[in-house]
Parts: structure tokens; C-alpha cells; sequence
């Protein structure tokens, strides 16, 4: 079963739980409260600049037990001189 349709089923079994929001990264999360994040995917358009960019504004919303999956973390963006070694594990204070 592909990703995206297991992720459908999931929600439909939780849907007060669970949002889908697709869309532009810094858009989707002004969608919610402060530190109201218990989980977040982030699979941005494939460059570091964009995937960092969403998960700067991620953590303005995310609390300490925040568990954010990141997409793209071995950019193949050319002049990117970044890696994967860009992002580590961060604590939420």
C-alpha cells in the first residue's frame, strides 16, 4: 500500500484527531495554535532551503514532545554546499 493511501486510512479512522494539510509549508502551519504540534511530515520541495525554511516555522509551533518527521534531507539542489548533517535531533525548550 502506497504511503499517501495508508496515511488516508489512518485519518479516516482518527479524523478528530489527524489533518491532512497540503499546501505551502510557512501557509499550513499559521493554521495553528502555538505549541499545539504532536506531529508533523514535512516533505518540502525537494531543496534544503525550503525543507529548513518549513521546519523554522514548524518549531515556532511545535512543545517540548514534538516528534517532526523531515523529507528532503539530503538535498540535491546544486550550490548547496549543506547536508544531511545540517539537521540534528533538537530540544524544544
Amino acid at each position: 500500500m502506497r504511503a499517501h493511501a495508508r496515511f488516508d486510512e489512518v485519518q479516516q479512522a482518527y479524523p478528530e484527531r489527524i489533518q491532512k494539510i497540503k499546501g505551502r509549508g510557512q501557509d499550513a502551519v499559521s493554521l495553528f495554535a502555538d505549541h499545539s504540534l504532536d506531529l508533523v511530515y514535512l516533505d518540502g520541495l525537494h531543496t534544503f532551503e525550503q525543507t529548513y525554511r518549513d521546519l523554522c516555522n514548524t518549531l515556532m509551533h511545535a512543545h517540548p514532545a514534538t516528534v517532526i518527521l523531515v523529507d528532503d534531507t539530503v538535498p540535491t539542489s546544486t550550490g548547496c554546499p549543506r547536508s544531511r548533517a545540517s539537521f540534528t535531533r533538537v530540544r524544544i525548550a
